[in-house]
């Protein structure tokens, strides 16, 4: 019993070789299983690697969550050092600039591969979804190089930083609205004409995987972004969304062409899912043209009114000062008194 009770407590917390020796054991049943279903395996030695595959998957889980506080603190501690590095764990504006710079980088991969995919296949759809990524990889770079500029040209004033930003937000609104005016015919076209090609069911699967991780991480950020009101942060966020939606939808028209041989016809579904990212786009692009606009009027009308009020405060001053002038000649006796 003592010897089954010290097993248990070395499994709560193990030593740094065996980590090392599990995470190697996750990493390779995890792959010989994914190898195994690829070829259709089903001996009996995959089912022992299934299932060490899933209790070293679970303690992983468990180790995870046990680890999770003093790995965070132990890596912001040391990420702190630098100075760089300590901007990326504190500010959060400059991590949305870097996780965009990422993201740009991703797109452009996309661009490639689904224009040589569709170029391959000879599908209209895949082509426009490769120009598609690219214009989301020039609206992301179009948004940092312009918070660049507006840094550059406020010249440490807040307010007119501000202002260039709010112009770069409604810039970001019009570019997503013509983008999606232009998709949508293409998700007409493909939708219509049930012209969606296949990826393979590993690569179905692994892109399932990347876009419901895409969706929750643009949408968490979403969030955050809203909280901080940074309208150069909110563009990138709101870009990534686009990006997350459009990228749903590209996933579930492939799932459908893949597996539903046999299930009906699935246009509806492709339709009704279509008309909603395009809908939600839209909306997002009217909404930021509009926001932006609102916002600038109204910090434009703000100084006017102010300027206004101080002129006609003079305005009143002197003309009581010229009234005191003339019916009050001893006045300057008795400002001395």
């Amino acid at each position: 019993m003592k010897k089954e009770n010290g097993f248990l407590s070395f499994l709560k917390n193990p030593g740094g070789i065996f980590l090392i020796f599990h995470c190697l054991l996750t990493v390779g049943t995890v792959a010989c299983s994914i190898f195994f279903v690829a070829v259709s395996y089903t001996g009996f030695v995959s089912y022992i690697v299934y299932v060490l595959a899933a209790l070293s998957f679970g303690y992983s889980v468990y180790l995870i969550v046990r680890f999770a506080g003093t790995i965070k603190k132990s890596t912001v501690e040391k990420l702190k050092k630098r100075e760089i590095t300590r901007r990326f764990v504190e500010n959060y504006g400059f991590r949305t600039i870097v996780f965009s710079v990422v993201s740009f980088t991703i797109n452009v991969g996309y661009a490639v591969f689904y224009g040589i995919f569709g170029i391959v296949v000879h599908s209209v759809w895949y082509g426009a979804l490769a120009g598609y990524y690219i214009f989301l990889s020039v609206a992301r770079a179009g948004v940092l190089a312009g918070g660049y500029r507006a840094s550059k040209r406020a010249n440490g004033n807040a307010q007119s930083l501000y202002e260039y930003k709010l112009r770069i937000f409604r810039a970001c609104g019009i570019f997503l609205l013509v983008l999606e005016l232009a998709l949508a015919p293409a998700i007409a076209q493909m939708v219509l004409s049930d012209s969606s090609a296949t990826h393979g069911e590993i690569m179905a699967i692994a892109s399932v995987a990347y876009a419901f991780y895409k969706i929750v991480l643009a949408v968490v950020n979403l969030f955050k972004a809203k909280k901080i009101r940074d309208p150069l942060v909110q563009s990138l966020r709101n870009i990534g969304l686009t990006d997350a939606l459009v990228s749903l939808f590209a996933l579930q028209t492939t799932l459908i062409a893949l597996y539903s041989e046999g299930e009906g016809d699935m246009t509806a579904l492709n339709i009704a899912v279509g008309a909603i990212v395009c809908a939600a786009t839209i909306g997002m692009g009217v909404f930021m043209i509009v926001r932006a606009g609102v916002l600038l009027k109204r910090r434009r009308f703000i100084p006017a009114r102010a300027e206004e009020s101080a002129e006609r405060t003079e305005t009143s001053v002197g003309a009581v000062a010229e009234d005191n002038d003339e019916n009050t000649p001893f006045q300057g006796g008795s400002e001395v008194l």
